[in-house]
């Protein structure tokens, strides 16, 4: 089976490892030439020798594509970093060149962590409004930015200071917001 995965970051990356120790011919594309050092990671031969083929070149030109072998994929995985560029893409894979199955890599799972976070604010606060997610999903992606894409690790100390950050933001600006409810339920009166 030949299976050709357009992005060779760590998700695509792995995956083509895996098919390629599998059995199945692998090809993979990305417009970045040191990505290919991923694939060779943790090898004890190259990609190449090991018998992937890489392309450089842009998923979105169909040069690219079909040098990377896409008119005899059998299988064709998106995963690169960009939502629409999959989807675009994955399409480009079945309607131009009849790939039977697709494979899309989307960011459902940041969409969905936001819009729990709202529906945990909502049930806290007994208020709903559309926009209630927002504020947690953009706190999120940027403790993801701070940390590092893909760095759990990272990740968490990004919003350790986020955290950090807003506290001292508010206890600078709003002291009374804050430490009022905790000086009267000490000492029975308000701050």
């Amino acid at each position: 089976m030949f299976v050709l995965i357009v992005g060779a970051g760590r998700v695509g990356s792995a995956v083509a490892k895996s098919a390629l120790a599998a059995g199945n011919e692998v090809s993979v594309l990305d417009e970045d030439p040191l990505s290919h050092e991923r694939l060779d990671a943790g090898q004890d031969k190259s990609w190449e020798d090991s018998g992937g083929q890489f392309t450089v070149g842009t998923a979105l030109e169909m040069d690219a594509l079909i040098q990377a072998g896409i008119e005899r994929a059998d299988v064709f995985i998106a995963s690169t970093a960009g939502d629409n560029t999959n989807l675009v893409i994955s399409q480009i894979a079945q309607k131009r060149f009849d790939v039977e199955k697709t494979i899309v890599l989307t960011f459902f799972i940041g969409g969905a962590l936001a819009g729990a976070a709202g529906l945990i604010q909502g049930l806290y606060y007994n208020i709903g409004m559309w926009w209630m997610g927002y504020q947690a999903g953009l706190r999120a992606f940027t403790a993801a930015v701070l940390g590092g894409i893909g760095s759990m690790p990272g990740a968490a100390l990004g919003g350790l200071l986020i955290g950090v950050i807003v506290l001292v933001g508010a206890l600078t600006f709003f002291p009374a917001l804050l430490l009022g409810p905790i000086v009267q339920g000490l000492t029975g009166h308000l701050y």
